[in-house]
């Protein structure tokens, strides 16, 4: 009887098969998932953990097939990780995989903090690669990890060379979940601020991404009051830097409690588009403040209206940061990310 073949890498994690969602977890795993399958002659498998929603008794035993693997890349969410990661660290003994845990968000050095099994679990899998230097820090530094590995929130640079802008309009962006905790009210405040003011008649702004259902109404009237304020649909991955090429800067005026590194963030610099962020959790470690963009204070309209005014007022400003943003990109790269892979996973 011939030997049964294990697989190199077995992806654990959201691929959004299921909810057909779109969402940063979903958008990593991906990612993740085309990194490993261009990058060397590898035999891969994975687990959408999305079937889950379903209860397909076929698809759930296809998770059994993990025990075949060699490397396990794990992207769970905060109840994946709750629930799922001690059966999958005991199948792991059980079977002699190891695990690579990719962290999605910026909750893990809370979690661990409440949870102190599982703390003692992650302790001891192969690898844990985190999106922040405050997560590398404190995982390492405080709660005392020994395999905490620093890793983009990468992206495939597309190379897209920007759009100029021909005319007197500062073209503002947003990309994102369109919901109150990624910070759209802040956007609604500033555009309240300046409506009877010439600042109104010299900027436009385009919103992009999913709306959630629960603002939807408020939103659609919100819409309505401003003459230089648009939605324009979902962006699909693949586009989101073609589509930010065509604006000036992208606001993300966040509060949203799970923030980590944002993808979106990534593919604004790589579209050498300076950004406008809250300073909010991490944002800070992606938006230089002064360098590739500008920080302010969560909420604090008043901050956003003096900051677009300086962009608005100040172009040679403008081109000097969107020049920043795109040589800061550089280190979120699927070619720099593939580079931090090959130095902790033995792939041959």
């Amino acid at each position: 009887m011939s030997r049964i073949k294990r697989f190199d890498i077995y992806f654990v994690g959201n691929f959004g098969s299921f909810s057909q969602n779109v969402s940063g977890q979903i958008t990593k795993t991906r990612e993740l998932y085309s990194l490993f399958s261009e990058n060397g002659n590898l035999r891969i498998d994975c687990f959408d953990v999305d079937i889950l929603r379903s209860w397909s008794i076929g698809q759930i035993w296809k998770l059994f097939t993990i025990a075949r693997a060699r490397h396990v890349i794990y992207l769970p969410a905060l109840n994946n990780l709750k629930y799922l990661f001690p059966i999958l660290y005991l199948i792991s003994i059980a079977f002699g995989f190891k695990v690579h845990y990719f962290v999605v968000g910026g909750w893990l050095p809370k979690f661990i903090r409440r949870h102190w099994l599982h703390m003692k679990l992650l302790k001891r899998i192969s690898r844990i690669y985190v999106e922040t230097d405050y997560m590398n820090e404190h995982l390492t530094q405080v709660a005392g990890f020994r395999n905490v590995v620093w890793f983009p929130n990468f992206r495939n640079d597309k190379k897209i060379e920007k759009s100029n802008s021909n005319n007197h309009i500062l073209r503002l962006v947003f990309l994102s979940r369109i919901t109150l905790d990624k910070g759209v009210d802040t956007i609604f405040h500033f555009l309240d601020s300046i409506i009877n003011t010439p600042l109104f008649d010299r900027i436009s702004i385009d919103f992009f991404g999913p709306v959630d259902q629960s603002i939807r109404e408020w939103f659609d009237d919100k819409l309505s009051t401003y003459a230089n304020a648009r939605y324009c649909g979902i962006v699909s991955s693949e586009k989101v830097q073609s589509v930010l090429s065509n604006y000036d800067c992208m606001l993300f005026p966040t509060r949203y409690p799970g923030e980590g590194c944002p993808g979106v963030i990534v593919e604004a610099l790589m579209a050498s588009l300076p950004v406008i962020a809250s300073d909010w959790r991490y944002n800070k470690e992606y938006v230089l403040d002064g360098e590739t963009g500008y920080l302010f204070p969560p909420m604090k309209y008043s901050s956003l209206n003096e900051l677009i005014r300086l962009l608005e007022s100040d172009r040679f400003l403008l081109k000097k940061l969107s020049v920043n943003a795109r040589r800061f990109s550089e280190k979120f790269t699927s070619v720099k990310a593939w580079e931090i892979i090959k130095t902790n996973i033995e792939l041959e």
